[in-house]
């Protein structure tokens, strides 16, 4: 079984029973269900999948799970956007500090962006002061990912938890000084991408 395809497939699903996003993508119920377990899946079946899907998945990560792409070669590199510490111009697309390696990971180097991580906020996570963040661009996150947002201009690297009408960016440190830092509706919160490794030192 691929179990990476499957994981997508059920995140790609999401809160919507098998049914129920079968009849809204138009996808046969059984057909899925065989994919789920197993059998090989097409790509017609795959782009109506992408185009309903939930949580972030794209058509890009389908592919490669299914095995319709390969990965990208090493050797394919990242920009580096400054430091989480001072702003992030990643709108701009200006600035670029460098560059990272992708080391295999999937999909092309548009899909992503880097930045330097000043501080100790994440430290427990395996970010500390110093490292150099690959993060995967995407708009979404579910409770418990480790992200980059954008909070009134500035760049930060937290874990992401929501409760109720909030959300909070929670520190993963060894310093208790570093608390959880609270947001409501009205706060201009922007999700731009999961953190997918911490490089140190470059």
């Amino acid at each position: 079984m691929n179990e990476e395809l499957t994981s997508l497939l059920r995140r790609a699903i999401g809160e919507r029973t098998l049914n129920g996003f079968c009849a809204e993508a138009g996808i046969n119920a059984g057909n899925l269900s065989r994919v789920l377990h197993g059998q090989k899946v097409s790509a017609d079946v795959l782009l109506r999948i992408a185009e309903y899907a939930h949580n972030g998945v794209r058509l890009q990560d389908l592919f490669y799970a299914a095995g319709y792409l390969q990965e990208q070669p090493q050797g394919a590199r990242i920009p580096i956007y400054g430091t989480t510490a001072a702003g992030l111009p990643i709108a701009a697309y200006e600035e670029v500090d460098g560059y990272v390696d992708m080391n295999g990971l999937p999909g092309s180097p548009e899909d992503y962006f880097a930045l330097r991580v000043r501080g100790t906020s994440m430290d427990a996570a395996a970010i500390p002061d110093g490292s150099t963040v690959i993060v995967h661009r995407q708009q979404t996150l579910a409770d418990g990912e480790i992200g980059v947002f954008l909070v009134e201009g500035e760049a930060t690297v937290k874990k992401l938890s929501r409760f109720k009408d909030h959300i909070l960016l929670m520190p993963m440190s060894t310093d208790a000084t570093h608390q959880p830092q609270i947001y409501d509706r009205n706060t201009k919160l922007e999700i731009l991408g999961k953190v997918k490794k911490a490089i140190v030192d470059l």
